[in-house]
């Protein structure tokens, strides 16, 4: 089963990513940048959601600056998983090391299609 860290601080979207990734990987979920660097190098992942704005500590840019310096996370996706939709937001957070874009609010088929597809790319890769 995959392994998947969402760095999310809304409850109420943990939860739902929590419901509909269900019985399709395993998810751990923290609501810090830096317990989020701290639990990559505890532990290999296979794709992390990353929220760009977080409320305490470093945020999603940062935290993932730190994770894709440890070994084995250069190529693992970390998608931006953020309300920061405006022209060129996608762009930006591409061009700082993360490697997919998933806008809030989100279709949930989507959304599942889009993560099973990223995890089954990466599957084929290895």
């Amino acid at each position: 089963m995959y392994r998947v860290l969402l760095v999310e601080d809304e409850e109420s979207c943990s939860s739902i990513v929590n419901y509909v990734l269900n019985g399709f990987c395993t998810l751990e979920i923290t609501t810090k940048g830096e317990t989020a660097v701290e639990m990559a190098a505890a532990g290999k992942y296979d794709l992390i959601l990353m929220d760009i704005k977080l409320n305490y500590g470093i945020n999603g840019i940062d935290a993932t600056k730190q994770i894709r310096q440890l070994k084995g996370y250069e190529s693992v996706p970390i998608v931006a998983f953020t309300a920061y939709a405006m022209k060129g937001d996608k762009e930006y957070f591409l061009s700082k090391g993360l490697s997919h874009y998933i806008s809030k609010p989100f279709d949930l088929k989507r959304f599942v299609e889009t993560i099973k597809t990223i995890l089954l790319a990466r599957e084929s890769l290895d």
